[in-house]
């Protein structure tokens, strides 16, 4: 998150020099440096779970919101899954805090009827939900980067619910691109 460039001289997975990374590595990045006139205080931090890409190859960028497909594990110990509850959202190496902006739909663990904005959501419905990060963070579609399209909502130590990414809103519209 944060469209920084980096300028580096060498990568390195698992401790051996490397020229070229695939998406799920873990990078250490050696001999990272400012561009002539940047002051240090300008460097770009890297962190867990911030995504490094080619800024030629429409690189990846932070979401403002984006629609996920959730199994609901388990339901939170105080409330209920609906609209508006805020936890953590666990994606590729990253944590931050977000909320249900929007329940789209849900189909109960028996049967296979649909609802459509139900009120909340409970122990093994199938639900397709809006939600919005509350701290920067990259995100993709489930099927163009498995990667950065898995996630997990965790509440007090439990995990609610688990699925995929299906829509991102940026932004900026741009997707970024992925090869294997």
């Amino acid at each position: 998150p944060g469209n920084n460039e980096l300028t580096f001289n060498r990568m390195e997975v698992d401790d051996e020099e490397t020229q070229e990374v695939r998406q799920g590595d873990s990078v250490k990045l050696i001999g990272a440096f400012l561009e002539a006139g940047q002051d240090d205080k300008e460097m770009p931090r890297l962190v867990l779970g911030h995504v490094i890409s080619l800024w030629t190859r429409q690189p990846a960028q932070e979401c403002s919101c984006f629609l996920a497909f959730l199994a609901i594990l388990c339901e939170p110990v105080k409330g209920k899954l609906r609209a508006g509850f805020r936890a953590s959202l666990d994606a590729h190496a990253a944590r931050v805090p977000c909320e249900i902006e929007m329940i789209v739909s849900r189909r109960a663990s028996r049967g296979s009827r649909r609802f459509s904005n139900p009120e909340a959501l409970l122990a093994g419905d199938l639900t397709e939900v809006w939600i919005t990060p509350l701290q920067p963070i990259c995100l993709e579609v489930f099927r163009s980067c498995p990667g950065l399209g898995r996630i997990a909502i965790r509440h007090e130590g439990l995990t609610l619910a688990a699925g995929v990414v299906s829509s991102v809103r940026r932004t900026r519209r741009e997707q970024a691109f992925f090869e294997d």
